[in-house]
């Protein structure tokens, strides 16, 4: 949000202005002058207005954490992921899934530059050396989308080119016994009114799972009935190349026009091959099996925006966006019987591709310094197109299945909002907005007929910030807000994916046309208190309300196999805390060590009103969370710090007869920085040393028994990585 600037420097003749005269801003401003203004002043005297630096979270209406580049790149991270996990309130799963407030599953909303990005978009692939920063918003803004239940995170691409400058990159990290190699370079110029920057990155994983798989079931009378051990050994690798280019220009009467892309590249390769022993009940299909999995993905996103001044008070800032997506995929899969008879030998080919433009514009007005007012458009039209052919090598004995599914779905979007940043008084702030979003989803494949879509959602949203009086340092915010989550294209598509071993714990999987968005009301609040030297604690809470849930279920159908689909299943309520701070332990003593120390805690609580205890929640909401870290400064050319986080686990009932139930998770981490000269740095670094076995499983209950599936999984530590970075 519009936020004025703290701080000036006047110049005065005969007096002094009055106190403030020269500062603003959204929720106050604290500065003082040299002199009183009844108090001569010599002609010849400067007279400074000081104040802070603009801190965004701190000064801005609506809530806002921004995290930086340099803390993004403080562990030598070569993907963004890994830097979003120790951030406040953020989650990342082991498949990459990033959430906040522990809700997955689409509930976070993801932008890169303020924009969705395409189906599949490999976020991994992004580099933080080509991020600028990273906004968390905890309640959404209607000049983002409101898709946006448990929040946004925000990715800012590098743009603003502020000095001259290149930087490069190389490391090599150590990883279950193979190096993974990255690089990056970056280059910036600015001249006159022109500027442009330019990132390039690669690097490469490596992939190492090996998992224990126990199942057992159990018939009606109580009686074991199914006893079953399978064992997962996979390895793969996967190579990414990124590029983002920005160029800035300003034109004749003060207009800025900028252009900025990315551009991602990966191949993603997996082999494994998985056994089975059942001791008791009936075998499974197929006894043994291997599977080897290519993926190619290529993106490229562009962005073009004109910025025009109408005058000092009047702006308007437009923008012109387009992406493109490419990923083929290749799987091939055999299977053998009890007795090493060969029994399946199947390829599975898909090619994906999805095109998207988009405009999005504001028009902003500054009135009488207590009002910034937006009116704004979004726009966008996105195209996703699919095949998949599936083809099975006749063998004695087998049954051939082959498949060829093509479809093509379109995704419309139109939004119009209003917004309104309120200065009512020096310490009472209101932000005000309304987004009026709809959504037209078509789809149609050759062997389901065409499926249309159409859904509107009014979001309001309201934001307050007051600064407690007689105090310079302690503030509380309050929001309500409606938000929703779009059934995802995917889940609306009633065409089958067929699983190798049908069991109820490993299903086929189905859309459902008939999905209905969810909507959620929520209210926010948090107190802040700010001290020196950029110390801070927040305590905050939230709740949501949550109609026309999507849950999923499986059931059994006529032809004998089983099914897992998502339907529309009533209500949810979530509520949670939500604690945050730092602080340097030499703001207690001056002779301390140079420590700086934070941390974060989110817990979370919910319940599905359709389904019964215990253990109700929201699928896949992770109950606990929280990081805990520090940075020592030892000399100044040495830095070292740690970083901790844990998830909690715990069980779900995602359905009627459906649990699931996960371990925690713990992680820690290790960074070291030697500032060799002001252009040379080596960073040294480790991560997951904690080299964690993790435990998670399903349990299906029915009325003719239960079956139960228990996985340990063993994880891999990068021991070691290094960095150098050179700048020039």
């Amino acid at each position: 949000m519009a936020v004025a600037s703290i701080g000036a420097v006047a110049s005065a003749q005969g007096t002094a202005p009055p106190p403030c005269a020269a500062a603003s801003s959204v929720a106050g401003a604290e500065c003082s002058a040299s002199a009183p203004a009844s108090a001569p002043v010599d002609s010849a005297q400067q007279v400074v207005v000081s104040g802070r630096a603009l801190d965004e979270r701190r000064d801005d209406t609506a809530s806002k954490i921004v995290v930086p580049h340099e803390e993004l790149q403080r562990f030598g991270d070569t993907n963004l992921t890994d830097a979003l996990k120790r951030l406040p309130g953020v989650t990342v799963s082991n498949t990459g899934a990033i959430s906040l407030r522990g809700l997955g599953s689409g509930y976070t909303q993801v932008l890169v530059d303020g924009e969705k990005m395409p189906v599949g978009f490999d976020i991994e692939s992004l580099s933080p050396e080509s991020v600028d920063h990273i906004e968390i918003l905890r309640t959404t803004t209607v000049d983002l989308h409101t898709d946006a239940i448990a929040g946004t995170i925000n990715i800012v691409l590098k743009k603003n080119i502020k000095n001259d400058g290149h930087t490069a990159k190389v490391g090599v990290g150590i990883a279950r016994g193979q190096a993974e190699p990255n690089f990056s370079w970056e280059t910036h110029e600015k001249e006159g009114d022109r500027s442009y920057a330019l990132a390039l990155s690669a690097g490469r994983r490596n992939f190492l799972v090996t998992e224990e798989d126990v199942q057992t079931g159990t018939a009606p009378s109580g009686a074991p009935d199914l006893m079953r051990t399978d064992n997962l050994r996979q390895v793969g690798s996967k190579a990414t190349v990124s590029v983002t280019p920005s160029f800035n220009l300003k034109l004749h009467g003060g207009d800025t026009l900028s252009i900025s892309g990315s551009g991602q590249a990966s191949r993603l390769f997996t082999q494994s091959s998985a056994t089975s022993d059942t001791t008791l009940g009936d075998p499974l299909t197929y006894a043994s099996n291997t599977q080897r999995n290519h993926n190619d993905q290529g993106q490229l996103s562009t962005q073009t925006e004109w910025l025009h001044n109408f005058d000092p008070d009047t702006s308007l800032d437009s923008k012109l966006n387009f992406n493109l997506t490419r990923r083929n995929v290749v799987f091939l899969q055999k299977g053998y019987t009890d007795a090493a008879t060969i029994d399946l030998e199947d390829r599975t080919s898909s090619q994906v591709g999805e095109e998207g433009i988009s405009t999005v514009g504001k028009l902003s007005q500054r009135s009488f310094d207590a009002h910034t007012i937006e009116f704004g458009w979004d726009a966008s039209l996105n195209r996703r197109q699919e095949s998949r052919v599936e083809l099975d090598t006749p063998l004695p004995g087998a049954t051939v299945d082959n498949s060829d599914m093509t479809f093509d779905a379109r995704v419309t979007r139109a939004a119009i909002y209003a917004q309104d940043d309120w200065t009512i008084t020096n310490r009472w702030s209101m932000y005000l907005g309304i987004r009026a979003e709809f959504i037209q989803t078509d789809s149609a494949g050759n062997q389901f007929s065409h499926i249309a879509n159409r859904e509107h959602v009014l979001s309001p949203v309201l934001q307050t910030l007051w600064k407690i009086p007689g105090s310079k340092n302690d503030q509380i915010r309050a929001a309500l807000s409606r938000t929703f989550r779009a059934p995802a294209i995917g889940d609306l598509i009633p065409r089958p994916y067929t699983s190798t071993n049908n069991t109820p714990l490993d299903p086929d999987s189905q859309g459902n046309p008939a999905l209905r968005p969810e909507l959620a009301d929520g209210v926010d609040f948090a107190f802040e208190h700010y001290g020196a030297d950029d110390s801070m604690v927040s305590v905050g809470g939230y709740s949501r309300v949550i109609h026309n849930i999507i849950r999923t279920d499986v059931t059994l159908s006529p032809d004998g196999r089983w099914v897992s689909s998502p339907f529309n299943g009533g209500m949810a309520r979530t509520s949670g805390i939500e604690l945050d701070g730092k602080t340097g332990v030499r703001l207690f003593s001056a002779s301390a060590p140079n420590l700086a120390l934070h941390a974060n805690y989110t817990r979370n609580w919910s319940t599905v009103d359709a389904l019964p205890s215990p253990n109700n929640r929201v699928a896949g909401q992770i109950r606990y969370s929280y990081t805990v870290g520090a940075d020592y400064t030892l000399s100044p050319t040495w830095t070292s710090g740690a970083s901790f986080t844990l998830k909690a686990g715990g069980d779900t009932r995602k359905s009627i007869h459906l649990l699931d139930s996960d371990s925690p998770r713990r992680k820690l981490d290790l960074y070291t920085i030697w500032s060799y000269s002001s252009t040379t740095k080596l960073r040294l670094s480790a991560s997951d040393l904690l080299h964690q076995t993790e435990h998670f499983g399903s349990l299906y209950l029915a009325d003719d028994g239960s079956t139960q599936q228990v996985v340990t999984a063993h994880q891999w530590p990068v021991l070691f990585r290094a960095t150098l970075e050179m700048s020039y």
